[in-house]
């Protein structure tokens, strides 16, 4: 095999092993909360900035 191939693979299996460090780190279930919070804060926020809109308050929305 030619240094090319040799460095091509040496290319793809890095990207795979960062890959599956990245899903691996993602989907670990100590981290959980930590990840998905962010995304609750924003989907709070976007409630509160639409019902903000109507003019309303989110405990109205709620009832």
């Amino acid at each position: 095999m030619q240094w090319s191939g040799w460095i091509n693979f040496g290319i793809t299996s890095a990207l795979f092993a960062g890959f599956i460090v990245a899903v691996v780190h993602y989907y670990n279930p100590k981290i959980k909360k930590t990840v998905e919070e962010p995304k609750y804060r924003m989907l709070d926020d976007d409630e509160d900035n639409a019902a903000a809109q109507r003019g309303t308050t989110k405990n109205d929305t709620e009832k």
